[in-house]
Parts: C-alpha cells; structure tokens; sequence
C-alpha cells in the first residue's frame, strides 16, 4: 500500500484514537483483571465524556471475570457489548464495550422493541455451503479480491452507504492491502473481501472484514469485524447477501487456523433500520445472551440505508459467529469447499 493510502476501517487500532461521526474510541492494549485498574480507566473515560468534546466515546477491549461483575455493578448504564469468550479461549474472560454518548444522540427504537424484534430465531439455516453451490449454479460468481475493474463498481454501492471517500482512493487502499496479503503466511492476514458477481461480470453483492488481535488472559484474541454489507439493489432477495458473508467467513475461518492466537471470533454490528441482522442471522451470526448486556450500540455511525429518520445516526445489533455454528457449517472440509468456487483463489 502506498504511504498515505488509508482504508475506512471499522476497527480503528488498539489504544486511544479520534474516529468519525465525532467519536472517541479507546481499544483496550492490555487485558484488564483487577477491578481496581479497570475502575481507573473507567473514571478516565467518564471524565473525558463530561469535557464534552465528543459526542461519543467508547471503551473496548477483554477484561476477566472479577471486572466483568465490577462493570455490572458499577458501570452498568454504559455497558452495550458483553459476552464471554470462553468458547473461542477456553478461559473466563470477557470482551466488552462500554459507550457514554451527550444528551442529543438518542437512541431511534426503545431497547425493549429492539431486543423483541431481533430476539435470536431457533430455527436452522440453511447450509452456507449449499447456498454457494445454488448461486454458483446460476451463474455466479465468487472473489476474494478487488480487481481494477470493479473499482468503480464499488464506489457506489459503498460511497453513498457507508462513506468510502473516492478522492481518498479508499477502495483503491483496500485493493493494496488485499494484494498485499497474498504475499504473506495466510495467518498473518488483517483484512479479507468476498465479491459475488452475476454471469456479466457485475457485482451483487460485497462485504469486508478486518482484524484486530486483542490482548487476552491467556495470550492474544482474534477478532474480525465483518462489515460493509451490501447488496446491489437488483438483486436485493435473492439471498445474495447472506451467502456473501458466507464465503467471507470461510476466507477468515481457513486463514486464521493457524494463527497462535485464539479465535477467531467474527462479529458484526447491524444496522436496525435497514433490519441487517436479518441478514446475519442467515449467514449463521446470532446475538449473545443478552442477560448481560443489551448487545446494541446506539447512535454509533451514519448509514445511507435510505430510512427517512430524524438524524442520520443509526443504532446497531451486535452478533457474532458461534463455534456451534462453526462446527457445523464452517467445519475445515465444508471451508475447503466453499473457498473452491472463489476465482483468483488464495
């Protein structure tokens, strides 16, 4: 990638750094296990919310099972993400994140009627693998990169949605980081690209995710964010979208089981208003126990979804890729198959 060639990322990186939509975030570097040290991190945080010049501010990051109950406790109201990571490290730490937001980013849809309307569905899905071959069959066709020619494909379908600046030349950095990871150890790989394109070369359907490894109890976590879900509005329900993220989490799931750290855990933040947890929930996603926290972040980021709301904000259900589903779905065998139909394999 060229110096100065800059992605929109999802993730940010691990320490303190200014984000959009005038945000503040604060990405855990250490694993936090002593409330004492987590209660002084917090206070840190709350002062600099009252200083007002953020209209948000978010601390993520894993913490153990002793500042978990501290946070429950204390810090309660601006706990949105909790889950346990015990399925991905086998231990019992926590990967939270907690958001205080100024009087003004309100959220759109009451908890309550959020947490009704998304409530996880018990039924099964259908197979990933399965889902790939049918639209493969019809003609379709699946990338792990971003060829020059769809450059300007993309801008329209990200630019007007999410905010991909083509005079920054965004995609054009994604490119460079995706041809960039095909030279290094598949385990050392950050960013990922699944592309579903029709018989005439023109995309339907696209999503990214990138990584940022965390510190853990036990060593580092992998934890990818899958985002920029998008659909090209011709072939919006056609299930174009959830077999995208499919064939997304089958290029993250093969590159990063070799990777020292644990994981990985893939999660995703879905828009409300345009019902993206649907979506999710297709592809195999689910929201955690919500006994915990409510697993919604409010106002984060702007999504041109087409929503005629008050404000341009939007709130977001979080959801992540369980082991059970994993095992069943993304199994190594089923993995190696899907990956088979991408062109320009890696």
């Amino acid at each position: 990638m060229k110096e100065g060639e800059q992605i929109l990322s999802s993730t940010g990186n691990l320490g303190i750094s200014r984000r959009s939509y005038d945000r503040l975030y604060m990405n855990g570097t250490e694993f936090l296990e002593k409330p004492k040290i987590f209660q002084t991190s917090a206070t840190r945080v709350a002062e600099t919310a009252k200083r007002g010049r953020f209209s948000r501010i978010v601390f993520r990051g894993i913490v153990s099972a002793d500042v978990m109950t501290h946070i429950s406790n204390e810090w309660s109201q601006h706990v949105e993400i909790a889950m346990p990571l015990e399925e991905f490290t086998g231990d019992k730490s926590w990967f939270v994140s907690l958001a205080h937001n100024t009087q003004g980013r309100d959220q759109i849809v009451d908890t309550t009627i959020m947490t009704a309307e998304t409530a996880n569905k018990k039924e099964g899905i259908t197979s990933p693998l399965v889902r790939i071959g049918n639209l493969a069959n019809q003609g379709f066709s699946f990338s792990g990169r971003i060829e020059d020619s769809e450059v300007e494909q993309i801008y329209p379908l990200w630019g007007p949605t999410f905010g991909w600046d083509q005079e920054k030349k965004e995609v054009e950095a994604l490119q460079h980081r995706l041809t960039a990871g095909r030279l290094i150890d598949p385990s050392q790989r950050n960013v990922w690209m699944s592309t579903v394109k029709d018989e005439n070369g023109y995309i339907a359907g696209l999503a990214t995710a990138e990584l940022l490894s965390r510190p853990g109890e036990n060593g580092g976590v992998d934890i990818v964010e899958s985002t920029e879900w998008r659909v090209n509005p011709e072939y919006k329900g056609k299930g174009i979208m959830p077999t995208t993220i499919a064939m997304l989490n089958a290029q993250i799931l093969s590159d990063l089981q070799e990777s020292s750290n644990s994981g990985p855990l893939i999660y995703a933040e879905c828009n409300f208003a345009s019902r993206a947890d649907r979506v999710g929930s297709s592809a195999g996603f689910i929201i955690p126990d919500r006994g915990y926290a409510p697993q919604i972040l409010v106002q984060n980021v702007a999504v041109g979804d087409g929503s005629m709301l008050k404000t341009p904000l939007r709130d977001f259900t979080f959801m992540y890729l369980p082991q059970e589903i994993i095992g069943v779905h993304y199994s190594p065998e089923q993995v190696t198959k899907m990956k088979s139909y991408l062109n320009n394999k890696v």
